[in-house]
């Protein structure tokens, strides 16, 4: 079942985008349905499909943010253990107050039109750490974790 969802996943996003991996997960409610995470060379494409009629539902699609806002993240205590945790993830990021703060989406597992697994990392204007969070199960949940400079 994997193998046919991943065929139909693949056959769906050749066309418009160069794939650089699909990984196929087991949904978390639906026997006949599968969950997918698209990585393409522009974009993290999250959806799930349906094995009975091959439908592909399209949940979030993401452009990739720069190679540097990767490094910068994974440069972390907080972005080495997300990365740990889950292979497939994606950075957003935004300034706030002279802050730059980066958000990291765990991109496998959606429940209730969310994502499950996230965390934070905030940065000052010369890129240094000032804090981080993980956020399991809710955004809204945080648990600091120390970042040591």
């Amino acid at each position: 079942m994997k193998r046919r969802a991943q065929k139909i996943v693949k056959q769906h996003y050749h066309d418009g985008y160069k794939l650089q991996k699909v990984n196929i997960l087991p949904a978390l409610m639906a026997f006949h349905k599968w969950d997918f995470v698209v990585d393409s060379n522009s974009h993290h494409i999250v959806g799930q499909v349906n094995l009975l009629n091959s439908e592909i539902k399209l949940r979030k699609k993401f452009k990739k943010p720069d190679e540097e806002i990767i490094e910068l993240f994974t440069s972390t205590k907080v972005g080495k253990y997300f990365k740990e945790f889950s292979p497939v993830f994606h950075i957003t990021y935004f300034e706030e107050m002279d802050k730059l703060v980066l958000k990291c989406i765990d991109l496998r597992y959606f429940f209730k039109n969310n994502f499950m697994h996230h965390a934070t990392a905030v940065f000052d204007e010369q890129k240094n750490i000032i804090e981080s969070f993980l956020h399991p199960y809710d955004i809204n949940k945080s648990i600091y974790v120390a970042e040591e400079s």
